[in-house]
């Protein structure tokens, strides 16, 4: 698991600001890049499923581990 990935995990987590590259958090939303990945809804926690570029595939798959290792309900969806 990229560090990059971990430190913005965990600044969101905390509600905290966090930018790294290609990885950031206002504390709400967790973006790759521009695009949206993780934020919070009435259901649990929306989660963009939709493929983009090898980066953010392996963000993804970094974030969905530390969520389910962490127990936050995830409600999978693709941003088309």
């Amino acid at each position: 698991m990229r560090s990059n990935v971990l430190k913005v995990y965990n600044a969101w987590c905390s509600g905290r600001r966090c930018n790294m590259q290609s990885i950031s958090t206002d504390g709400v939303t967790i973006y790759s890049y521009s695009t949206p990945m993780v934020y919070k809804t009435h259901d649990g926690y929306a989660f963009n499923m939709r493929k983009y570029s090898r980066t953010t595939t392996s963000q993804q798959n970094s974030l969905r581990v530390l969520m389910h290792r962490d127990g936050f309900p995830i409600v999978e969806f693709n941003n088309d």
